[in-house]
């Protein structure tokens, strides 16, 4: 804490002080303030040592998440897409997912479906050989869903049923109750 902060070496200071703010960035925008938690997201940013790469890619994820509240799609854009391979440098594989997840929407709200097609297949490929089990069933689920929701669009039924229940059926194995009622909505629509 602060005595801790008090007697650090420089660089274990800046680590110590950098979590800290970016916790507070987190818990700001959690909370729906999305000008704190960005505010502070740059300050945690200014502060944290260039080689604390996972944390600095989550922080970039929280600043993407808090410039979307603002509708800020394109900066939102901008800070995913260094958010990205700050995770995967650090193999942080569910930060990453998070990245590639969020991509994958801002694309579809573009109506670029060909490009949020090409994030679902990158993460994909990073969840059946990057996550662990757990995280991989949940990770896996979530991205069978998003390309069978975009095979929808494109009228596939087939494949869009298969990647839906392939998505349900992980979604299950994983107990997260929220994406198992995505794959319901989704399979329901279909």
């Amino acid at each position: 804490s602060e005595r801790a902060l008090a007697s650090g070496a420089p660089d274990e200071h800046a680590i110590y002080a950098g979590h800290i703010v970016a916790i507070h960035s987190f818990m700001a925008r959690i909370n729906g303030d999305a000008e704190q938690g960005i505010a502070l997201a740059l300050q945690a940013l200014a502060i944290l040592p260039i080689e604390q790469l996972g944390v600095r890619g989550a922080v970039k994820l929280n600043l993407a998440l808090g410039y979307l509240m603002q509708r800020n799609v394109e900066r939102a854009r901008a800070s995913c897409l260094e958010a990205l391979p700050l995770s995967m440098s650090a193999r942080h594989p569910y930060a990453a997912l998070a990245s590639i997840r969020l991509l994958e929407r801002l694309e579809v709200v573009h109506g670029n479906l060909h490009q949020a097609m090409e994030w679902c297949r990158q993460g994909l490929e990073l969840a059946r050989h990057e996550a662990g089990e757990e995280t991989g069933h949940l990770s896996t689920a979530v991205v069978h869903l998003s390309i069978g929701e975009l095979e929808y669009e494109w009228n596939n039924i087939q494949q869009a049923k298969a990647h839906l229940s392939e998505g349900i059926r992980l979604a299950e194995l994983s107990g997260d109750v929220l994406t198992q009622r995505d794959g319901y909505v989704a399979a329901a629509r279909l």
